[in-house]
C-alpha cells in the first residue's frame, strides 16, 4: 500500500511538473517595440552606448511589472558615466512599465494568458536603438 501511495504521489508530482511547459511564450509586440524606441530616443544622449538585457515579470494581460537589468555593457566606466547611467536607467524602466502590452504567454489547452517571465534586449549603438526579445 506504502508503494502504490509513493508510486501515485511520484507520477502526481511528474505531471505537475511536465505541465508547466505546457504553455506558449509570450511575443514582444512592435507596438512596444516602436513606442519604447521613440521614448528613448527622447531622451537619451548624443554619443550616449550602452546594451542592456532585461528580465520581468509579465501579467496575464501582457503588461511588465518589474523590468530589471539582467546584464550591462557600456563602452566607458566612470564615476560621471556611472551616474548618468543610474539616471538613464531609471528612465528607461518606467517607460517599460507604462509601454504597451505585449502577446501574453497561453496555457496550450485552455488557451487562456497566463502570467510568465519575459527576456529582452536594448541595445543603443552610435544613436540606434535596437530592442528584441531575448530566450
Amino acid at each position: 500500500m506504502k508503494k502504490l501511495i509513493i508510486t501515485l504521489f511520484i507520477a502526481f508530482i511528474g505531471q505537475l511538473a511536465f505541465a508547466q511547459g505546457n504553455k506558449t511564450d509570450a511575443v514582444i509586440t512592435p507596438a512596444f517595440v516602436d513606442s519604447l524606441k521613440s521614448q528613448i530616443k527622447t531622451i537619451m544622449a548624443a554619443g550616449y552606448e550602452i546594451k542592456l538585457v532585461y528580465v520581468s515579470a509579465m501579467s496575464d494581460e501582457g503588461k511588465l511589472l518589474k523590468p530589471l537589468v539582467w546584464r550591462q555593457t557600456n563602452s566607458r566606466s566612470d564615476t560621471e558615466t556611472d551616474h548618468t547611467n543610474m539616471d538613464f536607467l531609471n528612465k528607461i524602466r518606467e517607460l517599460i512599465k507604462a509601454a504597451p502590452a505585449w502577446k501574453p504567454a497561453t496555457e496550450v489547452s485552455t488557451n487562456k494568458p497566463v502570467a510568465c517571465e519575459v527576456k529582452f534586449s536594448v541595445d543603443i549603438v552610435n544613436g540606434v536603438v535596437k530592442i528584441d526579445q531575448t530566450k
